[in-house]
């Protein structure tokens, strides 16, 4: 990828990962103009190399963007900020249909330091709220579901423990599994506890915006408001804040995820440096080199 496309990429990234870390929300704005630079600079690359190609692989990258965050936002994954932001990302980037994709390794890199990011920023959740936090954990252990869950996790790292010594040709692989799964299992109640504790919060039906996730449905006489994977639509906000103003109700309770486009950041650093890397070894390599470049990769 170019130069100028990778700096426009970090550009919209480290505004829009400003503004989620402090607003908790992307911008439309900025997402609307990465998609449209990134049109515009592959526009004026085809213009320059009298091919349609970089135009081509731009409105590529947009839609296999567009294919990946619909996905994702209609299955609750993501909010509307971050899957826009994949899409603007797609159009900058591209999408090469080539071994060495700069999209495809952001995606995988996205995916991958994303998990690593949510986990890091809920133990700093965690760490903030520890007070709120312990109590929650404390009472979601002595609930029925959790508890089986743990102890679930536990069994099982005493049964491969046990085991181990049985297939003693595969002892350390049972040892890591049994490990393994007793802290997932600590891991799925941590993050739950995290979520009841640090991610919920009441707010005026005057402040809500679109995407906002309600904890629980609203009912008041005949007029239902319901929770929804994709959050809050216009329609919805409209009557929450007719039912402020008739005084009718006076906070709803929304759950906020974890600000991911860091993890978007990271992902377009790591995958420079990568893609960087493995042109150099290409290049450096005599049969490689000439098979690359017969590809018209290097």
């Amino acid at each position: 990828m170019l130069p100028v496309l990778i700096a426009l990429s970090i550009i919209v990234l480290v505004v829009a990962s400003y503004a989620d870390l402090k607003t908790l929300e992307v911008p439309d704005w900025l997402n609307y103009s990465g998609i449209f630079a990134g049109l515009g600079v592959h526009a004026l690359l085809s213009l320059h190399q009298s091919s349609f190609k970089p135009l081509f692989y731009s409105f590529l990258g947009l839609v296999c963007g567009f294919i990946i965050a619909c996905i994702l936002f209609y299955t609750g994954q993501w909010g509307g900020g971050d899957a826009k932001l994949l899409i603007a990302v797609g159009s900058i980037a591209g999408f090469v249909p080539e071994i060495n994709s700069f999209f495809v390794s952001f995606v995988f890199n996205v995916f991958l330091l994303g998990a690593l990011w949510g986990v890091l920023f809920s133990l700093f959740l965690a760490f903030k709220n520890r007070k709120k936090f312990t109590k929650t954990f404390k009472r979601l252990v002595k609930k029925r579901f959790y508890f089986n869950i743990l102890l679930s996790g536990f069994i099982f790292f005493v049964v491969a423990f046990f085991a181990s010594f049985f297939f003693k040709f595969i002892f350390l692989e049972l040892i890591l599994f049994g490990i393994s799964v007793f802290a997932l299992s600590y891991f799925i109640v941590f993050v739950k506890a995290v979520e009841f504790s640090c991610m919920y919060k009441k707010m005026s039906p005057d402040k809500l915006v679109e995407g906002d996730w309600l904890v629980k449905d609203v009912k008041v006489n005949n007029i239902v408001v319901k929770r929804s994977k994709i959050g809050l639509e216009k329609q919805d906000i409209v009557k929450l804040k007719r039912l402020f103003r008739q005084k009718k109700i006076k906070t709803v309770l929304v759950r906020y995820g974890i600000p991911f486009t860091p993890a978007f950041l990271a992902a377009i650093f790591s995958s420079t440096v990568l893609i960087s890397s493995s042109l150099i070894f290409f290049g450096c390599h005599p049969r490689l080199s000439l098979s690359f470049s017969n590809l018209g990769m290097i």
